[in-house]
This record gives structure tokens, sequence and C-alpha cells, in this order.
């Protein structure tokens, strides 16, 4: 991460809020499809999403998966152009009943996100912690006056 853009993240993303209403959408939408892929209802869910967005959207989505410090190490490896983050509903091969699990990959490369102890999370864990990082109706909340 360049000196520019640890600038934008300390601006942008140091207060908690801002952090999730710059996300919400993005995580509604992962949490939605994946909720209804691991409960059968694939009628209603997608194998793949594409969701596009500009580096203020993918930094949002970085602020909320990763603390600060983790960031900075990530430096030079964050790409300006062309980045790309996956996350993938894995399921567990034999398990009974079915078990899923997240892996979530940046640019290939797969990382340790907060809420997982190790590069693979269970997708309970993860779709509770993308919850606390939602802000319910999160239109209301933009739209607001002071």
């Amino acid at each position: 991460m360049c000196i520019r853009d640890r600038l934008q993240y300390d601006v942008r993303f140091r207060e908690d809020i801002v952090k999730k209403v710059s996300a919400s959408k993005i995580f509604e939408e992962i949490i939605m499809n994946f909720d209804n892929l691991i409960k059968g209802r694939e009628e209603n869910s997608e194998r793949m999403i594409v969701l596009s967005g500009h580096k203020s959207t993918y930094f949002a989505v970085l602020a909320n998966l990763f603390d600060r410090e983790q960031l900075l190490r990530m430096e030079g490896r964050l790409p300006m152009f062309g980045a790309n983050i996956v996350f993938e509903l894995v399921s567990i091969d034999g398990s009974e009943p079915v078990r899923y699990e997240v892996r979530v990959l940046i640019n290939d490369i797969e990382h340790l996100i907060k809420p997982c102890s190790e590069h693979r999370c269970s997708a309970d864990d993860f779709i509770a912690f993308l919850r606390t990082r939602v802000v319910p109706k999160v239109e209301r909340y933009c739209s607001s006056k002071c």
C-alpha cells in the first residue's frame, strides 16, 4: 500500500461505521447468496457473482476484513488496477451433515481474515462476522439528513 493509499485508508476508514456503510451492500449480497446455497435454495442463488467497483469499494471491503496492521503488511501486494477479491464457498467432502468453509482470495492468493483462525473459516462463522459488518437498511442511513 503506497503512502497515498495509506492516507486514503486512514481518512476514509478510521471510523468503524464508515467501513460498514461502505461495504454493506456487497456483504448483504454475499450473505444472501451463501445462505441460499447452504440451505439448498439454489434456484435463488448463483454459482458465481461478479461485482465490480472502484478502488474505494475495494478498500472498503478490505478495511472490514483486515485490520490496519494486516493491510500495511500487504504493502506492495495490493495492486492499483485489476484487483479481485474472491469469496469461495467450499463444501467439505464426506462430512455429515455437509459442512461448508469459506476461502478469501485476493488476486489468487489465499488470506487469513479477521474472524478466522486458519485460512479457511467455517461458513457459519464467516457469515456471522459479515452480518456484524452490515448496516441494516443502509440506504436510509445514507439518505438521512443531519
